[in-house]
């Protein structure tokens, strides 16, 4: 059925007067059958054609052509308000061509509530607000802000798990992103300034720098003289300069421009440096290249006088952990935890009980060295080795080989064994760590390749029953107790509970030939003492070691 058309009618005289006006609009709609010829239709054709649609549907009009009438046409449409679909245009076209305050505010909330919900999608995506993906955005900005104050090294060298054609790409557009800043500067007229006023500030930590070194070695000789009194204490200071052993004092050195963009200049406005920081004077002989630790381990994740649990550093950052850091659980992504111990030779045992796993849940459980990747799930590189929940298959390198006996679920106990015989011979050497500027970071010595520990295996057992040999000839390293959980969004934790002895609830009757091994609970405490190189030493400024060469 047809609409039913109100006896009502606008006068003829304003259909004409609206109609003519509306006819000259380029970009008003028209019918198909219009639009598709290819000579313009002519104004006189568009305004009989509207005159038309206004008189048998004025519906229809206001819904086509309403937000391209003036306040005083609309009013005109007042004597049809009694019908419904007329009301409900003539009311929507007033409120956004003259709103009234109380819609206006509704918009305004509107728009806003629209912002945020698309703020929180671009948030929970995880990439838009990440520090690249701004930084190639907006190059010069975050260079202003926060791209000057970072050490350029951290950029240069591989990130975990990432390939040698990852690390060109990456510095490919490293490159690029450079050049972009360099000439916004330029465009700018920022950089001379700044490195002007950086050279200076430079200069002049320097010039300090220089006099602080030369008094704390006076100190040490026992020929320090009052200020202003020239003596044996000048005497040896100039001689202790002519020796190399510190620059001499209120000498300026010669400075170069500098053309690097990400030079960490301080401004003057905020001050010299502290000059209490742990800065030491070195040969130019032992540079090396040093990268900061991102991730710190300290005394409140484990400790000496600990015991072993779930590391509260070493973790994704949607892992969840109870209080005795035993238990872990996460919704978003497949993310791991790992324990604070790992091992590097000889049998180790430990447990998981699977809490739940929920109608979305799964999980990957296992072991992984000190390079896995805590963003990625357990297996999902050559340094981790997993068991999957979904069809009990081992998973390593992010592929899926059949195993076990079929599929662990909720509820089930699963054993975790390794072993390392004479692992520490094949061990990769432990990385080296310096402090700089305050914060540690490691060397970036060459690494070698990683060497295989002939004889070692790991095995699964689901409620004491051992599934078979996973892994035979594993590489070398700290294996550390590790598990990746995953549910659907607005779905419980998917949670699992470590047990890592002495008391175990489902351990093996029989071993076979394997070793018998030790419980993770035994697992020693190898925290960083002994690897710092400079540790009571501090690294010089420009990144050299404090260790003299033999």
């Amino acid at each position: 059925m047809g609409r039913e058309i109100r006896r009502d009618r606008l006068e003829e005289s304003v259909g004409e007067r609206i109609s003519e006006r509306l006819s000259a609009f380029t970009d008003l709609y028209l019918p198909h059958a219009m639009r598709s010829r290819e000579e313009p239709v002519p104004p006189t054709e568009i305004k009989s054609l509207l005159i038309d649609l206004l008189s048998r549907d004025p519906a229809l009009f206001l819904e086509r052509y309403g937000s391209k009438l003036k306040v005083e046409e609309l009013e005109e449409f007042e004597v049809l308000k009694d019908d419904y679909e007329i009301s409900w245009h003539l009311k929507h076209i007033k409120s956004v061509l003259i709103p009234t305050k109380e819609e206006k505010r509704l918009q305004a909330v509107a728009t806003k509530n629209r912002r945020l919900a698309y703020m929180n999608r671009l948030i929970d995506d995880g990439q838009y607000f990440s520090e690249d993906a701004m930084r190639d955005r907006a190059p010069l900005l975050h260079h202003e802000y926060v791209g000057k104050y970072q050490d350029p090294t951290i950029r240069g060298f591989a990130r975990p798990g990432e390939c040698w054609s990852e690390t060109l790409m990456r510095q490919s557009d490293e490159a690029t992103i450079v050049v972009k800043i360099k000439e916004e500067q330029e465009r700018l007229g920022i950089q001379e300034e700044e490195e002007e006023e950086d050279q200076q500030q430079q200069e002049e930590e320097e010039e300090d720098k220089e006099k602080e070194e030369a008094e704390k070695m006076m100190t040490m000789v026992g020929s320090i003289t009052p200020k202003g009194v020239p003596g044996k204490g000048t005497q040896k200071r100039k001689s202790l300069a002519a020796m190399g052993a510190f620059g001499e004092p209120g000498a300026k050195k010669p400075k170069k421009k500098s053309t690097n963009v990400w030079s960490k200049g301080s401004s003057r406005k905020g001050g010299k440096k502290n000059r209490g920081s742990n800065n030491g004077t070195l040969a130019a002989e032992d540079t090396v290249n040093i990268t900061p630790v991102s991730r710190l381990p300290d005394k409140v994740d484990d400790s000496s006088d600990m015991r072993i649990c779930l590391s509260k550093i070493y973790k994704a950052e949607k892992v969840e952990l109870n209080e005795d850091r035993l238990t872990a659980g996460s919704t978003k992504g497949y993310r791991m935890v790992r324990a604070t111990r790992g091992v590097v030779e000889g049998a180790w045992y430990f447990e998981i009980r699977v809490v739940n796993l929920g109608e979305t849940g799964h999980t990957r459980l296992g072991w992984s060295t000190e390079k896995g990747d805590v963003q990625a799930p357990v297996g999902y590189d050559a340094n981790s080795y997993s068991y999957r929940d979904v069809d009990g298959s081992k998973v390593h390198k992010a592929v899926r080989e059949p195993y076990g006996d079929g599929p662990y679920v909720e509820g089930d106990v699963i054993g975790f064994y390794i072993n390392l015989p004479n692992g520490c011979e094949y061990a990769p050497k432990s990385p080296q760590y310096v402090w700089y500027k305050g914060q540690l970071h490691y060397i970036n010595n060459a690494e070698e390749p990683p060497k295989i520990v002939p004889g070692s295996e790991i095995s699964f057992f689901r409620n004491g029953k051992c599934q078979g040999v996973a892994f035979k000839d594993i590489i070398a390293g700290r294996y550390y107790p590790a598990a990746s959980m995953y549910t659907l969004p607005n779905q419980p934790n998917c949670t699992v509970e470590f047990n890592f002895g002495p008391t175990f609830e489902c351990f093996p009757d029989d071993f076979g030939d394997r070793p018998l091994p030790k419980p993770m609970y035994e697992a020693p405490y190898h925290g960083m003492e002994g690897r710092v190189v400079n540790q009571g030493e501090p690294l010089a400024e420009n990144g050299q070691t404090s260790e003299k060469k033999t």
